[in-house]
């Protein structure tokens, strides 16, 4: 369990998946490949960094994994899907309240 991780958050998340706050994502060396990765971007630290988390997440993807993005319509969620459609197919799985949810799969 990281640092700032309640019990219950740990216990919603599927066996082998860790809970990661946006600095320890950042600074981890990260060797596994995951089925699933999911993120709400710091869209604040600017379009370069979003965009760099998206790519390199794409890394840490197995084969059929998936990238879940949690992303505002106003802070770029079509721009990043048309950016990023170099190396993802994105599926927009919700939109609430200004949010999108966004399924990426590597092509």
């Amino acid at each position: 369990m990281h640092e700032g991780a309640t019990d219950n958050e740990e216990a919603k998340l599927p066996s082998g998946a860790k809970l990661l706050s946006g600095a320890e994502s950042a600074i981890m060396n990260i060797k596994n490949k995951y089925d699933m990765i999911i993120t709400n971007p710091p869209i604040h630290a600017g379009k370069t960094k979003v965009y760099e988390i998206i790519r390199g997440a794409s890394n840490y993807l197995n084969e059929n994994g998936e990238l879940w993005i949690v992303i505002r319509k106003d802070q770029g969620a079509k721009s990043l899907i048309k950016d990023m459609s170099d190396i993802y197919n994105f599926e927009i799985v919700k939109r609430d309240n200004g949010f999108y949810i966004l399924r990426a799969n590597k092509i």
